[in-house]
């Protein structure tokens, strides 16, 4: 038996599932890639103030002579070292989501040279340039 598919059935199929399910990807990714870069941003903010903090906390503990400013001191250093786990996966999720959004892409025949967050689907072009479409015609 010859499994025979229609070209209706291949567009139909390409138009309604595959290419929204593209559509989708693509925003999903670049939404979720700008959530990494304001929090590994945001994270690596506060490590910095609280190196500042756990700094000034050490001195103090040395002048005062109070374990209660240590314990501080030694509590705002974790603090600092565990924001900088944080920065550290958040810049690794944005890498691979601009590697996904690349490749996807690819698949769809867009050239995008500019940064994501700036995509413009205007440039785009015509959906007649996309290469799932010119097959299912």
């Amino acid at each position: 038996m010859d499994n025979f598919i229609s070209n209706e059935i291949k567009r139909d199929i390409i138009i309604n599932y595959i290419e929204p399910s593209y559509k989708s990807d693509i925003i999903r990714a670049i939404k979720l890639k700008k959530t990494f870069k304001k929090l590994g941003l945001m994270f690596e903010i506060f490590s910095k103030l609280f190196v500042g903090i756990t700094s000034i906390l050490s001195f103090s503990s040395g002048i005062y002579k109070t374990q209660y400013l240590s314990f501080l001191s030694g509590t705002s250093s974790v603090v600092s070292l565990v924001l900088l786990q944080y920065v550290s996966y958040a810049y690794r999720e944005n890498k691979k989501l601009t590697n996904e959004i690349t490749d996807l892409l690819k698949k769809l025949n867009i050239d995008y040279p500019g940064s994501i967050e700036n995509f413009d689907s205007s440039s785009i072009g015509s959906v007649d340039d996309i290469p799932l479409v010119k097959y299912a015609k």
